[in-house]
């Protein structure tokens, strides 16, 4: 009785959101390896205060899958009060490309190695 009931509560629109609810948590914990949860609500109420026979029934189904990692970022407080990259108590650097020779080794040399 309690999969034809599902099936009949919004013409069908229920169930297709648990069958989503279910892969979206299903992908969630194969690509992130955290948990994740689906909750199904049923409400029932009756239609008119005079008469409970006609129960008006509503469904919701609420799927919690985790948030992937975000990186952090680090970043310093200058006098100024501006986020900056580097340290502003640090020294800089004279920092400089430096070009790297390419040896060249002849077909001899090669051989010998």
């Amino acid at each position: 009785m309690f999969p034809e009931f599902l099936v009949k509560i919004g013409d069908g629109s229920l169930v297709n959101e648990l069958n989503e609810g279910v892969r979206r948590c299903a992908e969630a914990v194969r690509d992130l390896g955290r948990p994740a949860s689906l909750t199904l609500t049923i409400s029932m109420k009756p239609a008119s205060k005079k008469c409970a026979i006609i129960v008006m029934v509503e469904g919701t189904v609420k799927v919690k899958v985790p948030e992937p990692e975000r990186g952090v970022t680090i970043y310093y407080v200058d006098e100024a009060g501006q986020l900056v990259r580097s340290d502003p108590r640090q020294q800089r650097l004279p920092l400089r490309p430096v070009e790297i020779p390419v040896a060249v080794v002849d077909d001899e040399e090669a051989e010998a190695r």
